[in-house]
């Protein structure tokens, strides 16, 4: 399970394979767990119970933070036992599952072999870990998808109308030019002049977007995973 979640393991170990077959009380804390039940003090070999089991769990081993149930925001701190300890045998659980190949057939021989293998299971569905992910986050999506389509639509409104206000200029202009021309000016000197005048206020609208984006940075980062505002 951690390695095809990818947890690394910060201190101590995992269980063996014989303490998951014998449901030894052992548990494995993710770091957020470990730091908020016992700080900076040491973790191994204290004593921690789940809110589903009075039993005390021994603590092995600590892992990296993990978001089990939405990618976009951190989560509290997880507590992994051994699936052997559950005496009823009503559990919710999620299996991660390494394969080759089509997944749609994998899924199909996985689902035979627990059905065949695990008495009283009863899977409910099957999809691949990129299916879930996408699947926690579809108002952020949905927010991106309508923030970068307005943008989009704003910066082609902007150019439009700056290609218009710069045209415009431009003609009203026109006999001043001619007259420079007349008076000597080379055709150089002229477009350098006009664009110079125009520069001038682009620089400016540049200058204040950045500010704008840096004062809203913190608002943009919640909507983007992982990306961290430079």
């Amino acid at each position: 399970f951690f390695e095809i979640a990818g947890l690394t393991v910060e201190e101590g170990r995992i269980p063996s394979p014989a303490e998951l077959r014998s449901g030894e009380p052992v548990a494995v804390v993710s770091r957020p767990a470990a730091r908020d039940l016992w700080g900076d003090a040491p973790v191994l070999g204290r004593t921690v119970r789940a809110r589903w089991d009075s039993t005390p769990y021994t603590v092995i081993g600590v892992v990296s933070d993990v978001r089990m149930y939405a990618q976009y925001r951190d989560q509290d701190g997880e507590v992994f036992t051994p699936l052997g300890r559950s005496k009823n045998g009503r559990w919710f659980v999620r299996y991660l599952i390494r394969a080759s190949g089509d997944p749609a057939a994998a899924s199909t021989v996985v689902r035979q072999a627990l059905e065949r293998d695990v008495t009283g299971i009863m899977v409910d569905r099957m999809e691949p870990i990129a299916g879930a992910m996408a699947d926690t986050v579809p108002l952020q999506r949905f927010q991106a998808m309508l923030f970068g389509t307005a943008a989009g639509a704003a910066v082609l409104m902007l150019a439009v109308g700056v290609a218009g206000l710069v045209a415009t200029s431009v003609r009203r202009r026109w006999r001043e030019a001619g007259i420079r021309t007349a008076l000597g000016a080379t055709r150089r000197r002229i477009v350098s002049m006009l664009i110079a005048d125009h520069a001038r206020p682009c620089l400016g609208g540049i200058a204040a977007g950045l500010l704008a984006g840096w004062w809203t940075r913190g608002v943009l980062a919640q909507l983007l995973y992982e990306v961290e505002p430079g």
